[in-house]
């Protein structure tokens, strides 16, 4: 969505020559709509629709084209998170089923339920890492009360884990992982109202899960605050290796929709301290 429009346009990023390639669209009207959630499997990208329905879009990135998959037996897909992982595709939560999983077989082209996670996912930070899809914070049904939630879906055993309380309590974030590590970048602050914007980044080791805290990890986003930056990408061809945020919007009303795409180092990603000097042979 741009300034109450929804787009089917679709672009992609290289990191190394800092260049923007325009894509085949996303096909059908309207679109994916407001906040899909997608996934990579085997060379395509797998697009649950968001708020205009239960399409499910298959982009071969290999012919820069798409196709249509079996929908999803969930008529409203707003804010839902995506894994895939051994020939199925994780599809979770949502505004009309924040509590459901649905698991798609790509070879039979058909859709099962799946164990419901322990907390409800609506705009939360999602990520894949390895064989997990990590879900953090996201709303609640209660207005001005955000999940604490830090959660992730074994997607090799289908079973769900909890790990660490997200003591920021925010949601509708970009959730980027380097490494080991978790970093939850922006989003709208838990309390007051839907678009109370931060430019706060934390971050969680997940090398000591369900162990280990949720702490500070500055510098913090510049310029200004922002949400709704879903893209929590990561990369190694600017400086080795380096988290993204893009996009978004910045609260409270009248929103400010943004353009911008930026990065910084992860931390995880600095280089080890140089060994002293060997002692005179």
């Amino acid at each position: 969505v741009s300034h109450g429009t929804i787009h089917n346009d679709v672009n992609r990023y290289n990191a190394t020559t800092n260049a923007w390639t325009a894509l085949a669209p996303i096909p059908g009207v309207p679109n994916a709509g407001e906040g899909p959630c997608a996934a990579l499997w085997n060379n395509k990208i797998y697009l649950a629709q968001g708020t205009t329905g239960p399409n499910l879009y298959i982009y071969d990135i290999a012919t820069n084209t798409w196709t249509t998959g079996a929908p999803r037996p969930i008529a409203n897909g707003y804010g839902c998170a995506a894994g895939a992982l051994n020939g199925k595709v994780y599809v979770v939560g949502g505004f009309a089923a924040p509590t459901t999983t649905t698991v798609y077989d790509i070879a039979t082209n058909t859709w099962t339920t799946g164990t419901a996670p322990p907390t409800g996912i609506f705009l939360s930070g999602n990520q894949t890492v390895g064989n997990y899809l990590y879900t953090v914070g996201g709303f609640t049904p209660v207005a001005g009360v955000n999940s604490t939630a830090t959660q992730r879906l074994n997607m090799v055993t289908g079973a769900w884990e909890s790990g660490p309380t997200f003591t920021p309590a925010r949601a509708d974030f970009g959730l980027a992982n380097f490494g080991t590590k978790l970093y939850a970048l922006g989003g709208d602050a838990n309390g007051g109202a839907f678009f109370d914007s931060t430019d706060l980044v934390d971050e969680l080791d997940t090398a000591t899960w369900p162990a280990g805290t949720w702490n500070a990890s500055p510098p913090n986003l510049p310029t200004s605050v922002r949400q709704a930056n879903q893209a929590g990408f990561n990369s190694t061809g600017r400086v080795g290796g380096e988290i993204w945020s893009t996009g978004g919007v910045r609260g409270p009303f009248p929103l400010t929709f943004l353009t911008d795409h930026i990065y910084r180092a992860a931390t995880s990603a600095r280089p080890p301290p140089t060994p002293p000097p060997l002692p005179p042979t």
